[in-house]
């Protein structure tokens, strides 16, 4: 189907490896960190509670569709329905630990950390397209046996912003998308190019986020499989042990840097219940900027 290897072109274009010499970085509160630490997962959340009130739609509206279209209302409640799950990290393509913006609205005004991630624990772009054809989800559960969870359906990527980016590209799957007749497409047909849709659709943005420089994981499950907090837009999964920070920053405006920095060394997950061989992870303090 044409429109199926269209979005496969685009998640080929924008998918992203990790460059060893510039980590990307995550940053969080150091009240998050304390959690990781004594639980050992990571959390990725729901969509809805990003930033971005045209998230997820950006792309349909460069395409000239919208959620309520037929197509794509259809494709998107395919096999009951999916939510999206991000976690996102900063390209830091400049060596910015220090940025300040970042900081700002990122890593609790300057007082949180930022992760500096290596490993990701996304498959193969090939591996990650072979199971996004099957009729099923091939789940597991997290360590803590409550979220189901597929390494497989895990995409790392790059961000695209504005209107600019891959147009030829994104014309030719919106015109693939207007052709489909969805009434004809089988269950498995329709569920195969919801999961692709979504995995497209939630690559782009409006350029007012481009400074950012954003990679972001994408998780992408069956309704109702999330965690759940007092807000559904915060709802969230819980991911094991492969996401794994090769160094933490402890923000310019954290209450004693350095005290921070002594605190987090000493936790065991930091120091302990390592693998053999696994190198240890290192603390450092971010420059201050005034």
């Amino acid at each position: 189907m044409r429109f199926q290897q269209a979005a496969i072109n685009i998640l080929s274009l924008t998918r992203y490896t990790v460059d060893p010499a510039n980590l990307p970085l995550h940053y969080t509160s150091l009240a998050v960190i304390d959690s990781l630490i004594e639980a050992g997962f990571f959390r990725i959340y729901n969509a809805g509670g990003m930033h971005d009130p045209s998230e997820g739609r950006h792309l349909l509206a460069r395409m000239r569709m919208k959620l309520s279209d037929y197509q794509i209302r259809q494709l998107l409640s395919a096999n009951g329905g999916h939510e999206m799950f991000i976690s996102s990290l900063v390209l830091n393509s400049n060596n910015r630990i220090g940025d300040d913006l970042m900081w700002r609205t990122y890593g609790d005004g300057r007082k949180g950390v930022a992760l500096a991630f290596r490993d990701l624990g996304a498959s193969s772009f090939s591996d990650f397209i072979e199971h996004l054809a099957q009729k099923e989800d091939i789940t597991s559960t997290d360590q803590l046996g409550k979220t189901p969870i597929v390494k497989q359906e895990m995409f790392l990527g790059k961000v695209c912003y504005g209107t600019s980016d891959m147009q030829d590209e994104i014309d030719n799957l919106g015109e693939q998308l207007r052709k489909i007749n969805v009434d004809w497409l089988s269950e498995q047909e329709k569920y195969r190019l919801s999961r692709l849709l979504n995995f497209v659709r939630y690559m782009f943005k409006q350029d007012l986020y481009r400074r950012e420089e954003e990679a972001r994981v994408l998780v992408l499950r069956p309704l109702l499989h999330a965690l759940s907090t007092r807000d559904f837009s915060r709802s969230y999964l819980e991911i094991p042990g492969f996401f794994r920070p090769e160094a933490l920053i402890v923000g310019p405006d954290a209450w004693r840097p350095e005290i921070c920095k002594q605190w987090l060394e000493s936790q065991s997950w930091v120091k302990g219940n390592q693998k053999v061989g696994e190198k240890a992870i290192t603390i450092k303090c971010s420059d201050r900027e005034e």
